[in-house]
C-alpha cells in the first residue's frame, strides 16, 4: 500500500489562492471583450509552433535543433500564459524574456543558416565564440539586415531591457511594480497572485507581441519552403493577423518606466 504524505497546509492554501485568481481572471476577461484579439493571436502563435515544431518530424540534424527550440517555445508559451492567467504577472515576464531570446536566436538562424553549426560548436569556455550569439549581437544583426525602419530600431532593444528590468532581474523598477496603489506607508507590497486589470492588460499585450514575433521567427528558421504546403494557409493567416495587430497596437514599447 502506497502512503501519500499530506501536503502542508500553507502549500495547499497557495494552490487554492491560484485557482481563486484564475476564476477572477476569467470574469475579468469576459468583461473586456476587446482583449479577445490579443488572446486569439497568442493562441494562433502557439498553434503554429505546435504544428511545425512539435507534431512534424525533422528532416536533418539542423531541423532537429530548431524543433528543440520550438519545443522550448511551446513550453514557455504554456507557462507564461498559465502564470499570467494565475495572477503572477511579473514572473510571466521572466518566461516571456526566454521566448524573446529564442525568437532572436531563431531569427539569426533564418538570416545566417551556417550559424546553426557554429552555435552547436561553441565552446562554453570560449568568450569569443559565445559573443556571436549574445542577445545584443543578435539584436544588432537583426536591426542591420531586416530593414527595420530607423524610428523603430531601438524598440527591439527596449523590449529586451524592459523584460530584464521588470521581470528577470531584482531591480528597483521591478520591485516597485509589485507595490499596490496608495502613497507612503499606505503603499502595500502585493505578495502572491493578484488581479489587476491594468497590469494584466499590459502583460497580455507584451505577451502577444513576443509570441507572434517568436512564432514567425520559428517559421523563418525552418524556411517556409521546407514546410508542408498544407500548413501554409495556417501560417499565412497568422502572418496577416500579426501584421494587422501590430499596425493597430504598435511594435514594442519605447521606454522603460521610471517610476
Amino acid at each position: 500500500m502506497t502512503i501519500i504524505p499530506p501536503i502542508p497546509e500553507n502549500l495547499s492554501n497557495l494552490l487554492e489562492g491560484h485557482e481563486d485568481v484564475r476564476k477572477k481572471t476569467i470574469v475579468m476577461i469576459a468583461e473586456n471583450p476587446d482583449w479577445q484579439e490579443h488572446i486569439q493571436l497568442i493562441h494562433d502563435s502557439i498553434n503554429i509552433v505546435n504544428l511545425i515544431a512539435v507534431e512534424r518530424l525533422h528532416k536533418d540534424d539542423d531541423e532537429l535543433l530548431i524543433r528543440g527550440i520550438g519545443a522550448r517555445l511551446f513550453n514557455d508559451y504554456s507557462t507564461a500564459w498559465s502564470l499570467l492567467f494565475s495572477g503572477f504577472y511579473q514572473v510571466s515576464l521572466m518566461v516571456q524574456r526566454d521566448i524573446f531570446e529564442c525568437g532572436l536566436l531563431l531569427t539569426k538562424f533564418a538570416l545566417d543558416r551556417p550559424s546553426i553549426q557554429r552555435w552547436k560548436d561553441v565552446d562554453p569556455e570560449n568568450r569569443e565564440q559565445k559573443e556571436e550569439f549574445q542577445p545584443r549581437e543578435i539584436r544588432k544583426l537583426i536591426k542591420e539586415t531586416t530593414g527595420i525602419p530607423i524610428t523603430h530600431r531601438t524598440n527591439i532593444d527596449y523590449m529586451y531591457h524592459l523584460l530584464c528590468e521588470l521581470g528577470v532581474h531584482p531591480t528597483h523598477v521591478g520591485i516597485n511594480s509589485m507595490l499596490g496603489r496608495g502613497v507612503g506607508k499606505n503603499r502595500l507590497l502585493k505578495v502572491g497572485p493578484m488581479v489587476d486589470k491594468q497590469k494584466f492588460k499590459i502583460c497580455l499585450m507584451d505577451f502577444t507581441r513576443i509570441s507572434a514575433m517568436a512564432a514567425d521567427s520559428l517559421v523563418g528558421a525552418f524556411g517556409i519552403q521546407t514546410i508542408e504546403p498544407e500548413l501554409h494557409p495556417t501560417y499565412i493567416a497568422l502572418r496577416q493577423s500579426s501584421l494587422q495587430w501590430f499596425s493597430k497596437h504598435g511594435t514594442f514599447p519605447g521606454e522603460i518606466p521610471k517610476k
